[in-house]
C-alpha cells in the first residue's frame, strides 16, 4: 500500500448523531475513512515525508496550544456543498496559520481559495431541493457544543484515509 497524501483535522464526534446520515449519502469522505471534522490543513506533507523529526514538531507545535471550546452554530450552502459552522472560527484559522508558517508548501486545499473558512463538510450536493432537505433536518439540533482536544494526522493510499497520528493540544 503506497500512502499518497496527508491532512491534519479536528476531529468532532458529536456531529456524527446529527450528520451522519447525509454524510454517508453525498459525502464520499465519509465513505473511505474520513470522521466528521474541521480541516486544519489539506493536503499537508507526502507522507514520506512524514519522519521523526517532522512528528516532533508537530507535537511541540500542538503542546503550545491550548484545548478550546467551540460550537457548531449553524448550517451554510456553498454552491456544491452544504457545511456546518464552527464558532467562534479564529482558533481553527490560527492553527492553520501556525502550520503554514512552518511548512510554507503546504497550503490549504493546493491555494485553490484565497482565504479558508473552517467548517464541517454535511453533503456535496449542488442540487437545491436536497440541500435545503439536510438544512432543515439538521438546523433543529444546533448549535452543537464540542472541545478541540486533538489534532489528528491522517493518511490515504487514495482507497481509504486511516489516523497516523494523534496529537494532544497543550499537552
Amino acid at each position: 500500500m503506497m500512502l499518497i497524501e496527508s491532512a491534519l483535522l479536528i476531529e468532532v464526534p458529536e456531529a456524527e448523531p446529527v450528520i451522519g446520515h447525509w454524510r454517508t449519502l453525498l459525502d464520499p469522505a465519509a465513505l473511505i475513512g474520513v470522521p466528521a471534522h474541521v480541516t486544519v490543513l489539506y493536503p499537508f506533507l507526502a507522507p514520506n515525508r512524514l519522519d521523526e523529526a517532522t512528528l516532533r514538531l508537530l507535537g511541540s507545535l500542538f503542546r503550545n496550544v491550548h484545548p478550546f471550546p467551540f460550537a457548531l452554530t449553524e448550517v451554510r450552502r456553498w454552491p456544491d456543498f452544504v457545511y456546518l459552522t464552527p464558532e467562534p472560527r479564529e482558533p481553527f484559522a490560527d492553527l492553520t496559520e501556525m502550520l503554514v508558517r512552518h511548512w510554507p508548501d503546504a497550503k490549504p486545499y493546493e491555494g485553490k481559495f484565497d482565504r479558508t473558512v473552517p467548517h464541517v463538510t454535511v453533503a456535496h450536493t449542488s442540487n437545491d431541493a436536497v440541500a435545503q432537505r439536510i438544512i432543515a433536518d439538521v438546523s433543529p439540533y444546533l448549535p452543537l457544543d464540542s472541545v478541540a482536544q486533538t489534532v489528528t494526522l491522517m493518511v490515504t493510499d487514495s482507497v481509504s484515509w486511516t489516523a497516523h497520528t494523534t496529537f494532544l493540544l497543550g499537552a
